[in-house]
C-alpha cells in the first residue's frame, strides 16, 4: 500500500494535475439555487463551499467567470458549473434550474423529537427556502389548523409547540402550498411528535 501510495503522489507531481484522480472538487450540497421565475431571467446560483483542490479558486458558467462563485439573473435551463483551483484542477457540475414539479423539490421531514437534544428538534422542509412562494399548515387529527406560516424557513422549523406549549405525541397532518409564478401545487403528507 506504500508504494502504491507512493506511485499516486509521483503521478499527480510529475503531471501537475493531468492525474484528475488526485482529488474532487465536490459541489455536494455546497451550492445554493434561487429558481427563476415563470419566463423571467431571476435566477441564481451561489456557490457556499467548495472541498479539494488548492485555494484560490474561480467558478464559471459559460462565459461568466466569477472569483466568488455568484451567479445572477439566470432564466429556467441546465448550467454547467465549473469549479478551477489554484494549481489549473478542474471540475465541473451540472445545475438543474427548470421546474418541472415543485414537489421534487420541497421534501418534508415526517418525525420530530423535540426534546431539546438538538437532534430533530425543529421540524425541516428541505428545498423550501429554494421556493419564492410557500405557505405551511399543520392541522391536529380534528382538522384544525394549530400552525401556519407564510415565510417558512427550514432553518428555524417547527418546533413542536402551539403558542408556547408543547402539542401531545402523535401524528399531525400537514400541507404546504408552492407556488413559482407559474407553478402552483399543493403537498400534504404527515408528521409525527415523539419526545
Amino acid at each position: 500500500m506504500k508504494s502504491l501510495l507512493g506511485i499516486l503522489f509521483l503521478l499527480c507531481f510529475s503531471f501537475n494535475c493531468l492525474a484528475q484522480a488526485c482529488f474532487t472538487i465536490n459541489h455536494e450540497t455546497s451550492y445554493r439555487v434561487v429558481l427563476p421565475g415563470c419566463q423571467q431571467k431571476n435566477g441564481a446560483i451561489i456557490v457556499r463551499r467548495t472541498v479539494g483542490g488548492t485555494d484560490p479558486y474561480t467558478y464559471k458558467i459559460g462565459n461568466t467567470e466569477s472569483a466568488i462563485g455568484l451567479f445572477t439573473e439566470l432564466r429556467e435551463g441546465v448550467y454547467n458549473l465549473v469549479s478551477t483551483d489554484a494549481r489549473s484542477c478542474k471540475d465541473s457540475v451540472l445545475i438543474d434550474l427548470r421546474i418541472t414539479s415543485l414537489a421534487d423539490i420541497v421534501n418534508a421531514d415526517n418525525t420530530i423529537t423535540p426534546n431539546g437534544d438538538g437532534i430533530n428538534d425543529k421540524w425541516r422542509i428541505s428545498g423550501i427556502n429554494n421556493i419564492r412562494l410557500a405557505e405551511v399548515s399543520i392541522y391536529n387529527r380534528w382538522g384544525k389548523e394549530i400552525f401556519f406560516d407564510n415565510s417558512y424557513d427550514s432553518n428555524f422549523g417547527w418546533d413542536g409547540t402551539v403558542d408556547g406549549n408543547d402539542v401531545a405525541v402523535g401524528t399531525y397532518y400537514y400541507i404546504i402550498s408552492v407556488s413559482n409564478n407559474c407553478l402552483s401545487e399543493q403537498i400534504s403528507g404527515h408528521i409525527t411528535v415523539i419526545r
